[in-house]
């Protein structure tokens, strides 16, 4: 009898544990594989990495930007095929990470938000991700991206009122499909590739400064009328002799004609009627002092369109940041939501580049934004009158290389001088042939002729507007 107890017992036992063993096999084999396969000693991570099949990249258009193709030994290979997008849409590598578009939106591209089906589960094929359809468009960046070659700088293009960026370009750039066998050497290469000059760039503003100084001084009622005598005379600041950038018909001009003709003087002399408190709360409202970031940009939905003041001027440094010329840096992006604003009747859209996500196996874009939000800059009034000096200074100012396109072009280019260089930009706005409207940025590092600038902007602007092609 006892030896019989004890056969039952073991029996009871080895049962026990045999379920035991069953309940965990078939957990593993069905439901937890991927937690297995998530640890970090799991050699299968690598695997299921090394064969993901991240989602296609488009632009507006449908052009094929980026896609993933099954290689040998079952390792996907990313392949990039717009030279012209390549700042934009950034990079994928195994070894390296992520940048660019394909690190902002990687959670979609990768697939992490799907839940693994039969095929994957089962047949063990690749995991797949989600598709992107990109606002931006790849003729518009083709144009502008001939137009940069040789430069370094940075252009935007966006649509107003909307907020859809149509171009992000900056130079110099790299070639993603060779990043893992030239990385080394593009780390260590002049320029920076792999800086963003768009999102990440902070530029000394010089006489592009004077855009959101002008719209403080119609915003507080200043007299735009009143002469300033010898207002066309160079001035000295901080060792440098800041000149006008493009010289006015006489010596004694009123603040307007400064801003068209990009004189210092009148500003320089204004300074010492302003102030200080109530000028860095106009900045911030401009969203100069904390201007939109690489979140607002690629993710807005995670921003509230809520701004701190920061206050940056005070007594002793505010002539010198008033001529741009002080401890104030601006990103493309700033001085482009400020210009947005004024085509927008005041009010500045909130940019975003992520139109529509495809799940695998589908064939049917999901929008992804309904309704854009915008950020009130400015009044109505203050907004057509600024209209109306750039367009002036389109017709015989500083950007009048711009003056005989169609539809016609407001802007303002502008010379800054940083370190031992100088850099130039040109901001813009031209009708979209509807109700909206069509901006650009641009920033040119290492030169001083704000032509060079114009006419990239001119291009960017005809390109977006398909009215004409224009690369020489």
């Amino acid at each position: 009898m006892n030896f019989s107890r004890e056969i039952n017992r073991l029996m009871r036992a080895l049962l026990g544990a045999f379920a035991v063993m069953l309940l965990a096999a078939a957990y593993y084999t069905i439901v937890g594989q991927y937690a297995i396969l998530q640890r970090d000693d799991n050699p299968r991570l690598v695997e299921a990495e090394q064969a993901l099949l991240r989602g296609q990249i488009v632009d507006f258009d449908g052009n094929l930007l980026a896609e993933s193709v099954t290689g040998q030994n079952n390792i996907a290979q990313r392949r990039y095929l717009e030279p012209a997008t390549y700042s934009a849409v950034g990079y994928y590598s195994f070894r390296y990470g992520t940048g660019g578009v394909e690190a902002a939106y990687n959670d979609i591209l990768s697939g992490s938000d799907i839940t693994p089906g039969f095929n994957e589960i089962v047949l063990r094929q690749p995991h797949r991700g989600n598709d992107i359809q990109l606002t931006l468009r790849a003729s518009v960046q083709r144009e502008i991206y001939d137009a940069m070659q040789g430069r370094r700088g940075a252009v935007i293009v966006m649509s107003v009122p909307d907020g859809a960026v149509w171009a992000l370009v900056s130079t110099p750039d790299y070639n993603p499909n060779t990043l893992d066998d030239e990385w080394d050497a593009l780390i260590d290469a002049p320029g920076n590739p792999f800086f963003n000059r768009v999102l990440q760039g902070q530029y000394q503003p010089g006489t592009i400064f004077q855009l959101p100084m002008l719209a403080d001084a119609l915003t507080r009622g200043q007299l735009l009328s009143a002469q300033f005598p010898g207002g066309a005379t160079p001035i000295l600041v901080n060792g440098l002799i800041l000149s006008c950038v493009e010289e006015p018909p006489q010596l004694q001009i009123n603040l307007s004609e400064a801003y068209v003709y990009g004189c210092p003087g009148p500003f320089s002399q204004l300074t010492g009627a302003l102030d200080v408190e109530r000028l860095n709360r106009s900045m911030s409202t401009y969203r100069i002092t904390n201007p939109p970031t690489l979140a607002d940009f690629f993710l807005p939905e995670e921003t509230t369109g809520e701004q701190e003041t920061v206050l940056v001027m005070d007594d002793a440094t505010l002539r010198e940041n008033v001529l741009g010329q002080g401890d104030i840096n601006l990103s493309p992006m700033a001085i482009n939501s400020l210009t947005a604003a004024i085509a927008n009747r005041g009010n500045a859209p909130s940019p975003y580049v992520l139109h529509a996500t495809r799940p695998p196996g589908t064939t049917t874009w999901q929008p992804v934004r309904q309704q854009q939000t915008t950020l009130p800059y400015m009044t109505v009034q203050t907004a057509q009158q600024i209209g109306l000096f750039m367009r002036e200074s389109v017709l015989t100012g500083t950007a009048n290389a711009t003056s005989d396109v169609e539809p016609p072009i407001r802007g303002q280019a502008a010379i800054a001088f940083s370190g031992e260089g100088a850099l130039v930009w040109f901001t813009g706005f031209t009708s979209n042939g509807t109700e909206g409207h069509v901006v650009t940025t641009v920033v040119l590092e290492d030169t001083t002729d704000v032509d060079e600038a114009t006419q990239v902007g001119r291009i960017a602007l005809q390109a977006a507007t398909g009215t004409g092609s224009i690369t020489e």
